[in-house]
This record gives structure tokens, sequence and C-alpha cells, in this order.
């Protein structure tokens, strides 16, 4: 994990929390849980609340899924509809900062907790790419695996019920699933058959 993981999340929690108190940017009426700003509020925001470089941190924000971006697109700013109109707006996701208030408010350490999400799925990835190949199989930037294997290894580090890791991971994009579904496999085509896996994002292991 990169060194200054830590204080990337903590600017993201500080400014998620300044977005959500003072009503700032446009929430859609479809997603409450995302924000669009403009170029100028996110830069302004961005440089308030971290030293680092507002490149750093929107490259940081991309990778991990702070900001939705369009499929195939290298560019920050999404296309958006406000108003009958299509704008590039830059999007950004609420959902782990709520995710971390959850944690806080109802686990004693809270914090730690929510970083040991994130530190456990890079190091189970690294370990599954690594040195159990023959459990998995490998897609650009997806690696799907039994359900049972990796309930295996949620629980050999019991920091939370396994049950909780996995509700938590879906709802951080750390496992890949269909939102619509409360099941945390994803339905996915094998060797010609359609197959319920384990779909983890091994997209944004490098963090």
């Amino acid at each position: 994990m990169r060194k200054d993981f830590q204080d990337l999340i903590d600017s993201y929690i500080k400014i998620s929390e300044e977005l959500v108190e003072n009503d700032i940017g446009i929430t859609p009426v479809e997603n409450e849980l995302l924000v669009y700003l403009d170029k100028e509020e996110l830069h302004s925001i961005l440089t308030e609340n971290n030293e680092l470089s507002v490149s750093h941190q929107m490259k940081f924000w991309k990778e991990i899924g702070f900001i939705k971006t369009n499929k195939n697109e290298k560019r920050y700013a999404s296309k958006v509809k406000i108003k009958s109109s299509w704008v590039r707006k830059y999007v950004i996701n609420l959902e782990p900062y709520f995710v971390f208030k959850e944690i806080v408010e109802s686990k004693n350490e809270g914090k730690k907790i929510f970083l040991s999400l994130y530190y456990e799925h890079e190091a189970l990835t690294k370990f599954l790419l690594n040195k159990a190949t023959e459990k998995i199989i490998e897609r650009p930037g997806k690696i799907y695996l039994d359900n049972d294997y990796f309930r295996e290894l949620l629980s050999k580090k019991p920091f939370l019920p396994v049950e909780e890791k996995l509700k938590y991971m879906k709802k951080l994009g750390l496992i890949i699933t269909n939102k619509s579904e409360i099941k945390f496999c994803k339905v996915v085509r094998v060797d010609g058959n359609m197959v319920r896996k384990i779909v983890l994002n091994s997209s944004i292991v490098e963090l």
C-alpha cells in the first residue's frame, strides 16, 4: 500500500463530510450517493484539504473509485444529464464515506477496521495472483474465484465477521457484484458456461 494511502483516505473523508454537511454540488435525484462538482469546485476542495498535488489526488480517487468516470475514457470528468442537457462534471462517489461512518459509529476502532478492509483486499489480491493461481481465473482487472474459498481466506483475519466483510467490500467496490442483488457472487462466463463466482476487483491493488 502506498505511503500516502491513509492521508488520502483522511482527506476524502473530510471532503465528503464537507460536501454532505454544506450541501455542496448537485445531487442527482436517482442516486443520492453521488455529487456532481465543477472542475474549479473540486480542485479548490482538494487543494484546501491535502498538500499533495491535485493531479496526484485525482489519479488516486479515480483508481479507488472515489470519482466515477465513463468507461473507456481517460478523463476524470463524466458526461451527466442535468435539466435535459448533457454536461461534463466530476462525479464524486459518497458510498465509501457512508461505509466509513457506519463502521466508525458501530465498531470500536472503526477507522482501523475501515482501512483494514483495503489492506486485506490488497494482500489477498497479491496472494491470489502470485501464489494461488490454480484457484482463480484471471481476467483484465478482475479475479474469479469460488465463494467458499474466498470466505475461507477472509476468515483468517477475524477483525470482522466474514459476512460483514463481504457487505462492506461490495459497497467499497473491492468485489464486483450486480448492485441490485443482495448476493455477493456474480454470474460470469467461464468456458462457455454461466457460473456464479466471487469477482475480486484487482484493478485497484496497487494503491
